[in-house]
């Protein structure tokens, strides 16, 4: 693979699998939000949207107080209906949730069933025109052993803009780099394919 191609693979990968690995805790609420517009909030200490059409959880990132959701390009529906009976999220102006606003910061109020309402910041944030990398490991700690030397097993779905699979299969993968990884909180990944494969329209490889 040219040294190009294999960087925006490389790339790529870098960008999408944080919001995809990353784990964020919220007082004692797991907010699902899924792509055809359901909410669902039950016990728990995670944050995830769920892409319904791919089966797909992904994980809230806190920043600075506010919980992002960084949602692929082929997230269409901004709606949001709740369909729990003990925990409810209002705007501020009393409203129920029912619609989101993508790139806005939303202050909204938690309502866990006691009748306090607590604050919460939460932002949407959709990617356009860039395919979706999500990676997964048979186990999520795995990700806190990856080193630059060993690779590990896991598997790999590139999902297109549209929301179809341009690529889905078993791979191994490591880290890459010597002081970005050892720095860097957004570590950098090599990926080994099992066949020579064409992803995203790049020349066919196996890294």
């Amino acid at each position: 693979m040219h040294r190009k191609s294999r960087s925006a693979l490389i790339f790529t990968t870098y960008l999408f699998l944080f919001a995809v690995i990353f784990f964020c805790a919220f007082r004692n609420a797991k907010a699902i939000f899924h792509a055809a517009g359901r909410l669902e909030v039950v016990s728990g200490s995670e944050n995830y949207y769920y892409d319904k059409s791919h089966d797909r959880r992904i994980p809230g990132m806190d920043i600075e107080g506010v919980t992002y959701y960084f949602l692929p390009s082929y997230i269409e529906s901004d709606e949001i209906v709740q369909t729990s009976d003990s925990v409810r999220i209002f705007l501020k102006n009393g409203d129920i949730l029912n619609r989101t606003r993508f790139g806005e910061v939303q202050e909204v109020l938690v309502d866990f069933g006691n009748g306090e309402r607590l604050p919460w910041k939460m932002c949407f944030m959709r990617s356009e025109n860039i395919a979706s990398i999500f990676i997964d490991f048979p186990d999520p700690a795995v990700w806190d052993e990856l080193n630059t030397t060993d690779y590990t097993a896991a598997s790999v779905r590139v999902i297109e803009t549209g929301g179809d699979t341009d690529y889905s299969d078993e791979i191994m993968i490591k880290g890459r780099g010597n002081s970005t990884w050892m720095t860097w909180s957004k570590k950098p990944l090599e990926i080994m394919l099992p066949a020579r494969a064409s992803i995203c329209g790049l020349k066919p490889s196996k890294k």
